[in-house]
């Protein structure tokens, strides 16, 4: 037969739903203490009413006709009652042992009573067994166990009506030892006690004592009756406990009430009457709970079914999620579930379309009927033919009648097929219409949960159609990312940048590698990558210990010697990067190198020549010393020897000399202690700057006027001794260029701010020009004369010198004539330690 797709337009309305109604019992699975009565119920109900009532109204004129003592009757007619009390009260408290209904109790307590009241009734029956009963007692005896039972009994009926439903606390055991013990006080009162009761009978017949007792027992009858008709809960335990309760009263009327005596027509009458009052809660138990079972089995059936059919539901569901997780085009994933799909939704056919806006057209992606399945594309039909797309897009779905299509290949092909309806269902993902799943049969009978079903499989299905265009574009955009990067990575030159696996084997090499160490990519690839490491470094297994400390930190980066392929060595700058893939999984090593030779090559030139220049700078300044003195001390003799000779003009020449020599003696001391300065490296500790700093200018106050003011300091690590050069030239600088003014101020401050301990040195003095800043720094520059300032211009080069061994900047601030400030900053490890 000719595949035809499901053209889901023509004869479209909105989706009908329905469903076969279940049986009664299995609509409701209560128990008959709170299953509701139907009207089939009350019909029942009221019908065994009505004949019991014409029976008893044909009974009741013959009443008092007197018929044959049949012995048999009373033990027959006890036993048949306590079979089905007892009966009667072990179903109600089976019940109870499950809904633990107080209530509940109360009325199977009422059938035990009503048994156990029946075989004393029987025992002390005379004649029946002994002459006396088998009890003793009298003659009242029977009687009185005949009116105790029939008046026990509604009293229990009125407290079950009475009694609000709440649960049952307590065992059951309890409540019936209570009860035997009940009515084994009723036994030997109405036996054993019998003189303390009224005479209620003489002989067969009743004594006027009789009357007032009776109507008390059908009264309570009556009573019982009206609470339950006015307590209308409307179970059928309650409907049917109405129609014992007027068979009760018949009982009464015709064994108690309108019958003349023992044996007449009213005495077997009214006991039939009472076995017919006990045998039907009893039936309607039986029947119900039969009932009940049968319904339960139906119910289990079913769910049984539902749950393979969830079972198989969720199978489809994880089979989509599973080839979605692989990566698996939509194209792929409907060929592998229709079938399945259309076994579940037990239909004759199921077809996966997917829509061609472009072309105006719908395709099949799947197909599937009883006999064969259809995958991949080849069908097509116009888009038209789907119905009303914006239904589709709003996530409606549409009931299509095949034979109210136009005549067609499509429709002729649906009918022979015996596809007279279906339904399409839209596949919607991010609120774009993909397609739709399209199912159909012979009738226009879709149940929900087949809809449902449906409607699920033509999400994921979209979810699916959408993720694979999604993983389309990703792909052919990180394959265009990658061929730049391949790209760019080999068009750098000045690096050396290559990947490595796990253990360090090379696997990607780029011609900055080749032009930097001297190997093509074929001949490198797959070796490790010490191969460019010193003899010295491989025996350390220091290439070995870069790539763990890149696994420690994710990053490590190294300068030393490598060697290129030629044997000849170069200086490099290594950074190792670990990969890892989206899970954090290690997947390898990124290795950037670059050739520092050059720059090595001018830091030793540049360390060679500063060696020479403090070379020179301490032989000159050690062999000007020896002159130096000499001038000064033919000095100072020819002042001392010669000074009352001289005049005036030539002792101030000599005094001139003399301060020169001092001066230049100063120089010469500041400059090598420059020069060593720079020979030596910082020893760090630990330096309490507030209590250095304080140090420091309570030395250089004496004397001085100067107003001194010092904040808080945050502490540093470094080296106290050049620290305390730092703020004596500093400090020192203050107080002498403020010294002038008429109330010279120096503020000594620090803070922490932006990763470093910032500290510096205000005063009120001269000032400088802020152009010229950078000139104060250097070795003898200095911005005013000696005759204005004394000073040799080395203090501030000596405080740059040492902030910068230490990691640390420095700078100055001023305005002429309103004072400077000088600043320094060091690191923030190097402030803390």
């Amino acid at each position: 037969m000719r595949e035809a797709p499901i053209p889901p337009t023509g004869g479209t309305r909105d989706v009908v739903r329905r469903e076969k109604p279940l049986p009664r019992t299995s609509q409701n699975l209560s128990f008959i203490t709170t299953l509701q009565a139907a009207p089939g119920h009350r019909r029942h109900a009221l019908a065994a009413l009505g004949a019991s009532a014409a029976l008893f109204l044909a009974a009741l004129p013959f009443a008092k006709e007197q018929l044959a003592q049949v012995w048999a009757f009373i033990p027959a007619y006890q036993a048949a009652l306590v079979i089905c009390d007892l009966v009667t009260a072990a179903l109600l408290l089976t019940q109870v042992r499950f809904s633990r209904a107080a209530p509940l109790f109360v009325l199977a307590l009422a059938y035990l009573f009503s048994a156990a009241l029946a075989v004393i009734h029987a025992l002390s029956f005379p004649g029946l067994l002994a002459p006396g009963g088998v009890l003793g007692g009298g003659a009242q005896s029977t009687a009185w166990l005949y009116m105790f039972w029939h008046g026990g009994f509604p009293l229990f009926v009125i407290a079950y009506a009475r009694m609000p439903e709440r649960e049952l606390r307590g065992g059951l055991a309890a409540g019936v030892a209570g009860l035997l013990a009940a009515v084994l006080a009723i036994g030997w009162l109405a036996t054993q006690a019998e003189t303390l009761l009224p005479a209620i009978m003489r002989g067969n017949r009743y004594t006027p004592a009789m009357i007032f007792v009776v109507g008390s027992v059908w009264a309570l009858s009556a009573a019982a009756l009206a609470l339950l008709w006015h307590r209308r809960r409307g179970t059928v335990l309650d409907l049917w406990l109405m129609v014992v309760m007027c068979a009760w009263i018949f009982d009464i009327g015709l064994a108690a009430v309108f019958n003349g005596g023992r044996f007449d027509l009213g005495f077997y009458a009214g006991r039939i009457y009472g076995l017919a009052a006990a045998s039907v809660v009893l039936v309607v138990l039986l029947l119900e709970n039969g009932a009940l079972h049968g319904g339960l089995a139906l119910a289990h059936e079913r769910n049984q079914r539902a749950l393979a059919r969830h079972e198989e539901r969720l199978r489809i569901l994880h089979a989509i999620d599973r080839a979605m997780a692989a990566e698996q085009p939509a194209a792929a994933i409907a060929p592998a579930v229709i079938q399945p799909l259309r076994e579940l939704l037990n239909v004759r056919r199921v077809i996966v379309n997917r829509f061609d806006y472009d072309a105006g057209e719908v395709e099949w992606v799947a197909a599937a009927g009883r006999r064969r399945t259809h995958a991949g594309p080849g069908v097509r039909y116009p888009l038209a033919l789907m119905g009303d797309l914006e239904r589709l897009r709003r996530g409606e779905a549409q009931l299509i009648d095949v034979r109210a299509l136009p005549p067609g290949p499509h429709a002729e092909a649906l009918l022979a097929s015996g596809v007279n309806w279906y339904m399409a269902l839209p596949m919607l993902a991010g609120g774009e219409l993909i397609g739709a799943i399209s199912f159909g049969g012979e009738d226009d009978v879709f149940p929900q949960e087949q809809v449902n079903i449906a409607r699920e499989v033509a999400t994921q299905l979209a979810i699916a159609t959408v993720q694979t265009r999604l993983l389309e574009r990703v792909k052919a955009h990180a394959s265009g990312l990658a061929e730049r990067f391949r790209l760019l990575v080999e068009g750098v030159k000045d690096y050396a940048i290559l990947t490595l696996d796990a253990e360090g084997r090379i696997t990607s090499w780029n011609a900055g590698a080749e032009l930097i160490k001297g190997y093509g990519g074929a001949e490198i690839i797959g070796q490790h990558f010490s191969v460019f490491y010193t003899a010295e470094a491989r025996a350390q297994h220091w290439p070995e210990r870069e790539l763990q400390l890149a696994l420690e930190h994710g990053r490590f980066e190294d300068e030393g010697w490598r060697v290129r392929k030629d044997g000849s060595r170069f200086w490099a700058n290594v950074v190792f990067t670990v990969i890892r893939d989206a899970e954090g999984t290690m997947r390898g090593y990124s290795k950037i190198t670059r050739d520092l030779s050059e720059r090595k090559r001018a830091e030793e030139a540049v360390l060679a020549l500063n060696k020479e220049l403090e070379s020179f700078t301490y032989s000159v300044s050690h062999d000007l010393r020896a002159p130096l003195r000499a001038v000064d001390g033919y000095a100072r003799m020819l002042e001392e020897d010669y000074g009352t000779r001289l005049d005036a003009e030539a002792q101030r020449l000599i005094a001139v000399v003399r301060s020169s020599a001092m001066r230049m003696g100063r120089l010469i001391d500041d400059l090598l202690a420059f020069s060593r300065l720079g020979r030596q490296q910082p020893a760090r500790a630990r330096v309490d700057m507030s209590a250095l700093a304080r140090e420091v200018a309570d030395e250089l106050k004496t004397g001085r006027n100067a107003a001194l003011e010092l904040g808080a300091l945050p502490p540093a690590s470094a080296d106290a001794a050049l620290m305390r050069q730092v703020w004596a030239n500093l400090v020192g600088n203050a107080f002498k260029y403020s010294a002038k003014r008429p109330t010279p101020r120096v503020e000594i401050g620090g803070c922490e701010e932006a990763g470093e301990a910032h500290y510096w040195v205000r005063d009120n003095g001269v000032g400088f020009d802020t152009r010229y800043a950078d000139k104060l720094f250097g070795v003898f520059q200095r911005l005013h004369r000696a005759a204005e300032f004394e000073g040799t211009g080395v203090g501030l080069a000596t405080v740059r010198l040492i902030i910068h061994r230490h990691g640390g900047r420095v700078w100055a601030e001023s305005t002429p004539g309103e004072g400077a400030c000088f600043h320094f900053s060091l690191p923030r490890e190097a402030a803390h330690g």
